[in-house]
Order: C-alpha cells, then sequence, then structure tokens
C-alpha cells in the first residue's frame, strides 16, 4: 500500500467529516447525502445539455478555448479522443485547446447542478433537523449523522476526482506541468483510485437506469 499527499487529504476530509457529522445530526445529514445522491443524478442526466447552453448564453467554451490556447504550447500533441468518449460526450475534437475547453465546460456544468440541487434538497430537510435534535434521541442522532456525513464527503470527493480526471489526463498528454503533477499524485495515491472507481460505477448505474 502506498499513501502519498492525496491520501492524507482524502483522510482528513474523513476526519473533519466524523466532526462536523456529530455536530450536524442525523437528518441533516441525511439531507446533505439524499441532496447529492439527486444532485449526481441530475448532473450525469444534464452536464451535457447545461455546457451547451452556456456555450450559447455566454460562449463558455469558446472563450476558455482562446485562453487555453493562448497558454499551451504550439507544438502541443493531438489529445487521444477515447478519453472523451469515455466521458459520455461526443468524440471528434482534434484541436487539444478547443477539447480541453470543453471539458472543463462539462465539468463546470455539472459542478453547478450538483450545487444548485443540493443546496434545495437540504433547505428541506435541515426544517426536519430541528425536531429530531432534542431529548433522547439526540445522541443517536449526532452518531448516524457522523457516518452520513463521511459518506457524503467521500461521495463529492469522488465525483469531484471523477470528473476533473479527463480534463487532468488531457492536460497532462499536452505537458502541461500542473496536471502531469496532479496525474501522478492520482495514479500513485491508494484511496483516489478507488474513489474514482465508484463514481464511475454510479455514474454507469445512473445510465443503464435511464
Amino acid at each position: 500500500m502506498h499513501y502519498n499527499q492525496l491520501d492524507l487529504i482524502i483522510g482528513l476530509i474523513i476526519l473533519f467529516s466524523i466532526i462536523g457529522g456529530l455536530q450536524k445530526g442525523f437528518i441533516d445529514a441525511l439531507g446533505g447525502i439524499i441532496g447529492i445522491v439527486l444532485a449526481l443524478f441530475l448532473g450525469v442526466m444534464y452536464y451535457d445539455e447545461c455546457a451547451n447552453w452556456l456555450e450559447q448564453a455566454f460562449g463558455i467554451t469558446t472563450n476558455l478555448a482562446k485562453l487555453i490556447e493562448a497558454k499551451i504550447p504550439a507544438t502541443a500533441v493531438t489529445v487521444n479522443s477515447k478519453i472523451m468518449e469515455s466521458f459520455g460526450a461526443a468524440a471528434g475534437y482534434t484541436n487539444p485547446g478547443e477539447y480541453l475547453a470543453y471539458l472543463l465546460t462539462l465539468a463546470i456544468s455539472f459542478v453547478l447542478i450538483l450545487l444548485v440541487g443540493n443546496i434545495l434538497i437540504k433547505l428541506l430537510f435541515s426544517l426536519a433537523h430541528h425536531v429530531l435534535a432534542r431529548g433522547a434521541l439526540e445522541w443517536v442522532n449526532m452518531v448516524l449523522g457522523a457516518g452520513l456525513v463521511v459518506a457524503k464527503n467521500l461521495l463529492i470527493t469522488a465525483v469531484i476526482l471523477g470528473i476533473t480526471l479527463p480534463v487532468i489526463q488531457t492536460g497532462s498528454e499536452m505537458g502541461l506541468d500542473s496536471a502531469i503533477y496532479v496525474h501522478n499524485l492520482i495514479n500513485k495515491s491508494f484511496l483516489a483510485p478507488q474513489l474514482i472507481l465508484a463514481f464511475d460505477t454510479i455514474k454507469s448505474f445512473i445510465m443503464l437506469k435511464v
């Protein structure tokens, strides 16, 4: 087993999740995890449509492509379309800057849907939390809450790793130093590949059910 800085960060996420869960309680934490699961479902379903809307409304992909092409070296290699196909988007991009910009727009779209959906659902559960967080059930509420917050934050971490991995892989292929560094961290991590596998499994399950 090999651990690195990324594993340390994930370990700290687990530790602070336990502390935060004890303070939040079961109902509030349940709202958090249900919110993230439902928002994840919506994100997988509609991130591509959201990315297209962001491009049509604000020209995000076009502007990002111009910014990236101004930064990457002219000798950057053509990206591998298999990475894009594995992320569920249409293949066909041969320009590295446009391809990376499109992946970034997909990631932004996914995060936007995830945040908005999660916040709305958590608001509903926070109302119920104030009812249960009193009396003899308070301790049970705290312990169960800790477990749920750990699960929720690991799920969020898995989503972040899963949606950014294609961007990191593409940047690494282009020779971007920061992307190469992060890509190596992920590859040498013990926990990160497990979380990425969990994200891919959940994504595949959602797509099969639709």
